[in-house]
Order: structure tokens, then C-alpha cells, then sequence
């Protein structure tokens, strides 16, 4: 009986295996991990960058559309030199002439 207990002692003290089970856990944890980046960046079409990349291209499209409607209607006539709205650049060419406020 004695022997027994010896050997359960030593085998209990033994510390090779642990560096094993070490290991095994921080691979699955590596794997995990990467699993996890895989689907963050290819993900479903809805999901992950490319549903990123879709919402934010659709976003600054309709900023652009916004934008340009309203430099379209509100911004001086680098041109002519008018004020705004419909005019023209007058008869002397100054941008003094037309309707434009």
C-alpha cells in the first residue's frame, strides 16, 4: 500500500504535462480569436467590414447629394460674380445686373 501512495504522490508532484495543457489552451484561445477576426471582417454581407463599407459609401452619397443641392442653390456665381439666384452679369459685365439677391 505504501508503494501506491509513493507513486500517487510522485505522479500528483509531476509537472511535465502541465506545460502541454498550457499549451492546448492558448491555441484554442489563438483559434478562437481568429475564428472571431475572420467573421468581423469577411462576415455575412450585412455584417462584418463589408456591410461597414456599404452603409458608410451609401452615407457619404447621400451627404454629397445634400451637399451639392445646396451649393448649387445657395452659393455665389464664380463666374458672373452675382449674389446668388438668377441674374446674369449686367450689360457692363461687373455682375451687377439681374434678379439675384
Amino acid at each position: 500500500m505504501r508503494t501506491s501512495k509513493t507513486k500517487l504522490r510522485a505522479y500528483a508532484r509531476n509537472e511535465s504535462g502541465a506545460v502541454t495543457v498550457d499549451w492546448v489552451a492558448l491555441t484554442a484561445a489563438v483559434v478562437v480569436i481568429g475564428i472571431g477576426l475572420a467573421y468581423a471582417v469577411f462576415g455575412t454581407s450585412g455584417s462584418g467590414v463589408g456591410g461597414l463599407v456599404t452603409n458608410l459609401t451609401n452615407e457619404l452619397g447621400q451627404a454629397a447629394t445634400n451637399i451639392s443641392g445646396a451649393v448649387a442653390t445657395s452659393l455665389p456665381d464664380p463666374v458672373g460674380g452675382s449674389t446668388g439666384g438668377t441674374g446674369g452679369t449686367g450689360t457692363d459685365g461687373t455682375g451687377t445686373g439681374g434678379t439675384g439677391g
